[in-house]
């Protein structure tokens, strides 16, 4: 009886070990091919990550023509299934809700004329403004 036992419990745990083992197999399956999706959209392209910290640096610079200095200038990229770039600027500036329609407007034109050298991508605006 007690010998059933052991070999009932030897069973269960090399199903449960032979388990672990499969499960670890399928993640490092999936962290594999996730990783190579990645790399198609080349995240971690220097050149593009330059581009994109050379874009809040002209953001800031033209704040700063419209009088609104030492604003907080976040941006956030989403890449589509196809590569194509959306970049959302968020823009933090308490003078931006006491600006005229006609200012918005002029800070507005002046920032949609930033380019990026890259092509396949959009770029959002927000301002926030407490």
């Amino acid at each position: 009886m007690k010998r059933e036992k052991r070999e009932q419990l030897k069973k269960q745990g090399f199903i449960f070990f032979t388990t672990i083992l499969v499960l670890i197999t399928a993640l490092s399956i999936a962290g594999t091919v996730q990783s190579k999706e990645r790399d198609r959209f080349d995240l971690n392209n220097p050149l593009i990550k330059e581009e994109e910290k050379s874009c809040v640096e002209q953001v800031k610079k033209v704040l700063e023509e419209h009088k609104c200095k030492n604003s907080g200038v976040t941006i956030t990229k989403t890449i589509d299934i196809q590569g194509m770039r959306q970049y959302q600027v968020t823009v933090h500036h308490d003078k931006i809700k006491n600006m005229t329609y006609t200012e918005k407007r002029e800070l507005c034109q002046d920032l949609e004329e930033i380019k990026f050298k890259q092509q396949n991508f959009t770029i959002t605006y927000n301002f926030i403004t407490v």
